[in-house]
């Protein structure tokens, strides 16, 4: 979250105002999701003891909150798509200014793709951390907080015995998350090369044929296309195995949840309404666990890309607005009215006089310059 404010602050994109309607609107949308899980239940006892009054009260109410729900989820939407919008533009112009103002003695050395690789492929990772996945993250994190201060007060003791594992659990998708963040921190690099490199030798291809260095452009492009895949490869297989083993360890606490909790209204201790609702909230408690260190990789991945396009920002810029310059003082006009032009004999050939004119050709080759009656200079 850190990089994501500093990389708001560097480009100098305005986002307080937009961040505090969105978690308002992600809270009031979190609220509501609650409110319907619990009215679920309501709906099921209902259902049950064949009340029809409370059946069409209780849809009346469903009805207004998911009114509700989908008018600020849309809000919600419209309002992230508009800041993505302008957070992808500011961040290219940004770019582009950067690079038209970079020292040219920068750039002895450096490989010519190396600005478009980074233009391509790590500025729309940075435009994806601000603007979505770690904006995205933060509204998660309200939703499960909301789901779990209505657990607590549905069932505390429950409650706890289900946010007991979130601690270590959290640390342990952290963990399973930290290795698949290196490898897609290796293979995104590795892509950016190879992106730099064929870039590199596509657009020189004169230069590379005429000083015949066909071989070593395929040498160099097979060998950075090599390291990639390798890259790849090894991010998948992490990726498949622990991904896998962190569902599966995750789903523990849901699972004794539930059987405990059945177990509650068996005994009647808990009520049907209340079940189905504790644990549709649990369900998504438990969901948002599952599905976290997936999460942490792709903010992970659009962090990388921003860290590298931070990286390549940070060098000096050239004040080509500096020095003093000529300025135009008072009202100038200039008007051509009658402007010829007229060729003489070419010498040493045999063609004679060749006469061509915009407005009528004179012959004598000679032009005047005249004052107009409106002030202007006139030339003819």
């Amino acid at each position: 979250m850190g990089l994501m404010f500093k990389t708001l602050a560097r480009q100098r994109l305005r986002y307080k105002g937009f961040m505090s309607v969105f978690l308002v609107l992600a809270l009031i949308v979190s609220a509501a999701s609650v409110l319907m899980t619990r009215l679920s239940g309501d709906l099921g006892q209902a259902a049950i003891d064949a009340d029809m009054t409370a059946l069409l009260q209780l849809f009346g109410i469903v009805t207004g909150i998911m009114v509700i729900r989908a008018v600020a989820s849309a809000v919600s939407a419209l309002i992230l798509g508009r800041f993505a919008g302008r957070a992808g533009y500011r961040f290219r112009e940004n770019f582009a200014k950067f690079f038209l103002h970079k020292p040219f003695a920068t750039f002895d050395g450096a490989s010519s793709g190396e600005s478009l690789s980074v233009f391509s492929n790590d500025l729309p990772g940075a435009v994806e951390l601000v603007s979505g996945g770690g904006i995205r993250m933060i509204a998660d994190i309200i939703t499960l907080l909301v789901s779990i201060a209505y657990l607590i007060y549905l069932n505390w003791w429950l409650t706890l015995i289900f946010i007991a594992a979130f601690p270590v659990l959290i640390i342990m998708q952290s963990i399973i998350a930290v290795p698949i963040q290196k490898k897609t921190e290796a293979q995104l690099g590795a892509r950016a090369d190879i992106n730099s490199l064929a870039t590199d030798c596509f657009q020189n291809m004169g230069v590379i044929t005429a000083y015949s260095l066909e071989k070593v452009m395929t040498e160099r492009y097979s060998s950075t296309f090599e390291t990639w895949i390798n890259a790849l490869k090894s991010w998948a297989r992490s990726f498949c195995s622990l991904i896998l083993a962190g569902i599966l360890a995750s789903m523990a606490p849901l699972l004794i949840v539930t059987a405990v909790s059945a177990g509650q209204v068996i005994s009647g201790n808990l009520s049907f309404a209340e079940w189905i609702a504790f644990i549709g909230l649990a369900g998504e408690a438990g969901g948002w666990l599952m599905m976290l260190s997936q999460r942490q990789n792709q903010v992970q991945s659009s962090a990388a890309g921003a860290k590298r396009l931070s990286e390549h920002m940070s060098d000096e810029m050239e004040n080509i607005t500096a020095g003093s310059k000529i300025t135009v003082s008072g009202d100038i006009a200039v008007s051509a009215v009658g402007l010829t032009f007229s060729y003489g004999v070419v010498s040493g050939g045999g063609s004679g006089t060749a006469d061509e004119g915009v407005d009528g050709v004179d012959s004598t080759g000679q032009a005047s310059l005249s004052h107009t009656d409106d002030g202007s200079d006139s030339s003819g």
